[in-house]
């Protein structure tokens, strides 16, 4: 994750996550980037599909911005 937003540093003002194992070094990712991370409420179930929302759309546009 810091690897692929290293070039957004400093535009990147937080970042939500939900609250998956694959997200337990979130102190390296907010101190790397610089920004503010927040987790979902663990019983809003609405809550990921937002976060999934916005990570298929950061992912499309990371891909057209590399192209």
């Amino acid at each position: 994750m810091i690897e692929v937003l290293q070039p957004f540093i400093g535009k990147i003002r937080s970042i939500t996550l939900d609250n998956g194992k694959e997200y337990a070094a979130d102190k390296e990712v907010r101190t790397a980037l610089g920004s503010k991370i927040y987790f979902a409420h663990p019983y809003s179930c609405w809550a990921q599909g937002l976060i999934e929302n916005a990570n298929g759309l950061i992912r499309q546009y990371l891909r057209r911005a590399k192209a």
